[in-house]
C-alpha cells in the first residue's frame, strides 16, 4: 500500500512538471500550436481528481478549414518548419519539444500501469487477509513483509 502512495506521488509530480513545461512553451514562437489535454487514469479502482492525476497528452495543432487538426506525425511538423524557413536552432527546439511531449505521455502511461498493478496486488492482499480473518496490522507485523 506504501507502493500505491509512492506511485501517486510520482504521478502528481510528473503532471506538475508537464504543466510547467507546457506553460514555458507558451511564450515561444512555434510554427504550430501546442495543445495540452488530460486523459483520465484508467483501471485503478479509485476515482482521482483529474486536475492532479491524469496522463498529460500534449500534441501539435494547426487550423485547416476553420477546424483544429491534431498533429502527432513529425513529418507534418517538419513540413511546417520548411514552410516557415526555420533555422537549425528552430528545428532543434521543435524536436526537443516534440520528444519531451512524447516522454511525458510515455512516463505517465507507465505510472498508470504501475498504479493498476499496485491496486491489483493491494486488493488481493485485502482479500487474503479477509479470508484468514487477519487485520492489516497483523500483516504488517509479519517479518517477511516488514520492509
Amino acid at each position: 500500500m506504501r507502493q500505491t502512495v509512492e506511485i501517486e506521488k510520482n504521478l502528481v509530480q510528473l503532471v506538475s512538471e508537464a504543466k510547467a513545461f507546457y506553460r514555458s512553451c507558451q511564450n515561444l514562437e512555434l510554427v504550430l500550436y501546442l495543445v495540452y489535454q488530460r486523459k483520465t487514469v484508467n483501471g485503478v479502482y479509485k476515482e482521482y481528481p483529474i486536475e492532479d492525476y491524469h496522463i498529460p497528452m500534449m500534441h501539435w495543432a494547426m487550423w485547416q478549414n476553420s477546424k483544429r487538426k491534431v498533429v502527432m506525425d513529425w513529418a507534418v511538423v517538419s513540413q511546417q518548419l520548411d514552410k516557415a524557413n526555420a533555422s537549425l536552432d528552430e528545428r532543434l527546439q521543435h524536436m526537443q519539444i516534440h520528444m519531451r511531449m512524447l516522454q511525458f505521455t510515455a512516463l505517465a502511461k507507465n505510472l498508470q500501469v504501475e498504479l493498476r498493478q499496485a491496486y491489483i496486488l493491494q486488493n488481493h492482499l485485502l482479500y487474503m487477509l479477509d479470508m484468514e480473518h487477519f487485520s492489516i496490522n497483523d500483516f504488517k507485523r509479519m517479518t517477511y513483509f516488514s520492509n
